[in-house]
């Protein structure tokens, strides 16, 4: 197992993480992040596990993962591409989300 490949794009105050899993079964490391996202399955499948809870999601679906919760993505088949997407700017958070360095 490995972790996926990442591309990264920025346009406005749009960021898009994407991760392309080359086979089924790569996973990311479980991590939370102090900001809201949405999760599209834009190529195969997934598992997402949180919370000692499991979803598995078909491609073309979109799940929202909200702020501070742990989650791991599971790719369920070969050549999976997941893009994870949110904003540079949070209405909590005076600041960037991102660091200025990952920009």
């Amino acid at each position: 197992m490995s972790e996926p490949r990442i591309k990264i794009a920025l346009a406005g105050s749009i960021y898009v993480h994407a991760m392309i899993f080359d086979k089924a079964g790569d996973m990311n490391q479980g991590h939370a992040h102090t900001y809201d996202h949405f999760t599209l399955v834009a190529r195969g499948g997934v598992r997402i596990e949180s919370n000692g809870r499991s979803l598995d999601v078909p491609e073309l679906e979109i799940i929202f993962i909200p702020k501070n919760v742990v989650h791991c993505i599971t790719a369920l088949e070969d050549n999976t591409v997941v893009s994870c997407l949110h904003a540079l700017h949070s209405r909590d958070n005076p600041g960037d989300i991102l660091e200025g360095a990952i920009i």
